[in-house]
């Protein structure tokens, strides 16, 4: 079945969902062509590829233009900073009926039957919860209690590498938020995707499929850095992720248990003593600044704080 043929089925089975794959890149990663190559090699084809190029050299063009015959793929180019503005320029670059979308890294790879899978098992929830996978293992554990409608307990288990969300219920929102993740011009380096679903958990309740055997491979957070840079990495990150939870009011005893984490991680050598540090002090840092906001703005669960 060529390309066209399989879109056109995907597009007139109406129980099947329209799969929109959106990756933000500098065009310094090699890995963008095996993440293509995976896309490329689906037994399902996604409906669309799109991508965002934020760098300055012709990198990505010719690596797209490589897959230009073997998938539906449109490249923007975007003076755009940061992976939230990146994965927003993509989207509204893309088809406008698209029914879910996908957020990979631009180190990921999909193995060669996960969009099939996923049209298979999604069904008509908002939000499906894959897991994802790298050199440490599972970074992603689904909830031993699986509830249908995604609540705060359950919504640090889902990584935009490895999620799919509905295209209604992101446009309800308008998409990222473009001051939070990887290279946004503000303080909270991570965080994009959970401020994502939490937003639109605000608008009423989000459906979730939790997905475990679904695996998205990618790489570390430290992949390609060195010490100093991976430290420094994991402040920025750890910002993020406390902001969050004071932002959102998670329960005290969370916030607590976030900033004491990475310290008890880098005793049991799971992190680098430094990585630990400098994660616990940013997440200090980020519920700090989240504390000192004068905004009053609801939460999650609509309660004003």
């Amino acid at each position: 079945m060529n390309q066209e043929a399989a879109r056109q089925e995907q597009t007139d089975g109406a129980s099947r969902p329209r799969f929109g794959v959106m990756i933000s890149t500098l065009g310094m990663r090699p890995e963008l062509r095996e993440l293509l190559q995976s896309l490329a090699t689906q037994t399902e084809p996604p409906y669309a590829v799109g991508i965002a190029d934020q760098g300055t050299s012709t990198l990505v063009a010719d690596v797209v233009r490589e897959f230009e015959s073997r998938l539906p793929i449109h490249l923007t180019r975007t003076e755009s900073r940061g992976l939230s503005a990146g994965r927003n320029d993509a989207i509204n670059a893309s088809p406008s009926d698209i029914t879910h979308y996908l957020f990979p890294n631009d180190t990921s790879t999909y193995p060669e039957r996960l969009l099939e899978r996923l049209g298979e098992y999604l069904g008509g929830a908002d939000v499906g919860a894959m897991s994802y996978v790298d050199g440490l293992g599972v970074r992603n554990a689904a909830p031993a209690v699986r509830p249908p409608e995604l609540t705060l307990a359950e919504v640090f288990s889902i990584i935009e590498a490895g999620m799919t969300v509905s295209a209604r219920r992101l446009l309800e929102v308008g998409g990222f938020d473009e001051m939070i993740g990887t290279g946004s011009s503000g303080k909270r380096q991570s965080g994009e995707g959970t401020d994502l679903l939490l937003r639109m958990m605000q608008r009423g309740p989000l459906s979730v499929r939790w997905l475990p055997e679904l695996r998205v491979m990618g790489v570390t957070q430290g992949y390609g850095l060195s010490p100093g840079a991976e430290a420094s990495k994991a402040r920025g990150y750890g910002y993020g992720y406390g902001y969050l939870l004071q932002h959102w009011r998670f329960p005290v005893g969370r916030r607590i248990r976030a900033i004491i984490g990475p310290i008890i991680l880098s005793l049991r050598r799971q992190l680098r003593w430094r990585v630990g540090v400098q994660s616990a002090l940013g997440r200090l840092d980020g519920l700090i600044a989240a504390m000192r906001e004068t905004t009053r703005r609801p939460d999650a669960q609509g309660r004003d704080r």
